[in-house]
């Protein structure tokens, strides 16, 4: 919520339970967020290109501008 009224963009990396819905949420329906795929659960390792990918995209650029 913080993130929401604040406008910061999010990068979402859900795990189980809710956080899948609430990722599914601020990225496809609220668009103000990046995700993640969601790692051991997907049997993937997230590498740090990944990482630094969807902060960029979330920090810079037209779509971070949308985000905001």
């Amino acid at each position: 919520m913080e993130a929401l009224s604040s406008g910061a963009p999010v990068v979402a990396f859900p795990q189980w339970g809710d956080q899948l819905i609430n990722a599914k949420f601020l990225v496809d329906d609220f668009k103000v967020g990046v995700r993640l795929c969601r790692g051991l659960t997907e049997n993937k390792l997230i590498t740090r290109d990944e990482v630094e990918k969807c902060l960029m995209e979330a920090t810079t650029g037209p779509k971070a501008a949308e985000m905001k």
